[in-house]
């Protein structure tokens, strides 16, 4: 009796001790699913792509999560039979050209796409694709909302010059420091890399109810600081109790066909204004030989510049399209390439020249750009013609005369360096 009196009690052991197991599991089930919080199915469906891609991955990042949501909704019989549209929007980061952020999003548009015409009763007729290359107002947010962005303040204060969107593209690949760029890379582009769905009922009503997935900040400026920026809600303001921060700027100009020609050469520009520019240069060369032929190749020559950059007001100089206005002056004393003696040198008084230049500067990285310029005018003024003769320290003159030229006047591939800021 006693030992079935302990069987029984083992047995209920047993079940307990099951129950008890079956328990633990179900908490830690029940807490597991407290930790990942439900997708809302009417609510924003973001399904994220890695840099450069356009395929859709179902384990990159929450893409599994958003594809069972999105199937939710769509399969819902009481939904499906009110969709009129299906709206399919695609985004890219602000890296890359304007055109390579276009195909990005198009492309990635197309992978959501071609998922949604797998689903039943969804016809390929009704999905709309919009391909809307970078989110602007999702960058926007996302950098008014980010505090610990490096250098911060720049970026903001960039952001409130409504510059083009090539130009802004140009500044955030080209001008932001290297810290910046790291962490906008990996905080904030990632999150921009996407397609939505948008579900366009019959009766009107849209699911989800707001078009972008971010807050849309409306960004104002009253005064421009570089110390104090305050973010409230989705409105930034950038204030300033002081004078404004004057950039100094400076130009120096080296010019590579001048070096070729033997002719070393400095410029120095100055920007002034929304798009001017003002640049002093020189060249000075004095090379002679006592070779037999006396060779001679000395030139003094100075010029000034003004420049207007054809740019948005918004920019600053010194990159990009340019036109100017110049005048030079100074003198030469030239024999080269002569055979004999008597062969003729010219010696000028004084010369000048006028005219107008144009040109681009290309920008190589922060502080270096590569210039290239043609210039077109006058050239004229009064020399005289010597030769060598037979005595060893005689150069008679062999005549007079004017020269006139109208055409070419400069060329120039020249390597700029920036001393300051922009």
């Amino acid at each position: 009796m006693w030992g079935g009196v302990k069987m029984q009690l083992l047995n209920c052991n047993k079940v307990f001790f099951a129950a008890f197991i079956i328990c633990i599991i179900s908490v830690f089930e029940i807490a597991a699913q407290d930790l990942t919080p439900p997708v809302n199915p009417r609510g924003h469906k973001l399904f994220y792509f890695p840099i450069n891609r356009t395929e859709l991955l179902y384990d990159y990042s929450n893409n599994a999560a958003m594809l069972a949501a999105l199937d939710a909704l769509l399969a819902d019989t009481t939904i499906n039979s009110q969709i009129d549209t299906v709206y399919v929007i695609g985004a890219a980061s602000p890296k890359g050209s304007h055109s390579y952020n276009e195909r990005l999003a198009k492309g990635r548009t197309a992978a959501l796409k071609e998922y949604i015409t797998s689903c039943p009763n969804i016809e390929e007729s009704r999905i709309v694709c919009n391909a809307i290359g970078v989110d602007w107002v999702g960058f926007r947010s996302l950098v008014a909302s980010d505090q610990d962005i490096p250098n911060r303040h720049i970026l903001l204060e960039l952001l409130i010059q409504h510059l083009s969107e090539d130009r802004l593209l140009y500044h955030l690949t080209y001008k932001m420091d290297i810290e910046m760029l790291d962490y906008l890379v990996e905080r904030i582009y990632s999150k921009l890399q996407y397609t939505s769905v948008r579900v366009l009922l019959k009766d009107g009503r849209m699911i989800p109810e707001t078009s972008s997935p971010f807050e849309e900040p409306e960004t104002k400026v009253e005064k421009i600081i570089h110390d104090t920026v305050v973010v409230h809600d989705t409105v930034c303001i950038i204030k300033k109790d002081t004078v404004p921060e004057k950039k100094f700027a400076i130009l120096l100009k080296n010019n590579l066909l001048y070096d070729v020609a033997l002719l070393p050469n400095l410029a120095v520009e100055i920007p002034f204004g929304d798009r001017w520019s003002a640049l002093v240069g020189g060249y000075w060369s004095w090379w002679d030989t006592d070779a037999p032929r006396w060779w001679s190749y000395r030139i003094q020559w100075v010029w000034l510049e003004a420049r207007r950059w054809w740019i948005k007001p918004d920019a600053t100089p010194l990159d990009g399209w340019f036109t100017g206005l110049y005048v030079a002056g100074g003198d030469y004393d030239i024999r080269l390439f002569t055979e004999t003696l008597d062969d003729l040198g010219y010696l000028s008084l004084w010369s000048m020249s006028a005219g107008l230049t144009g040109g681009y500067s290309l920008p190589l990285s922060q502080r270096l750009n590569m210039e290239f310029l043609l210039g077109v005018g006058w050239f004229g003024g009064n020399y005289k013609a010597y030769n060598r003769s037979r005595c060893l320290d005689c150069y008679p003159y062999m005549g007079k005369g004017r020269f006139n030229y109208w055409g070419l006047t400069s060329a120039a591939i020249s390597i700029v360096y920036l001393i300051g800021k922009k």
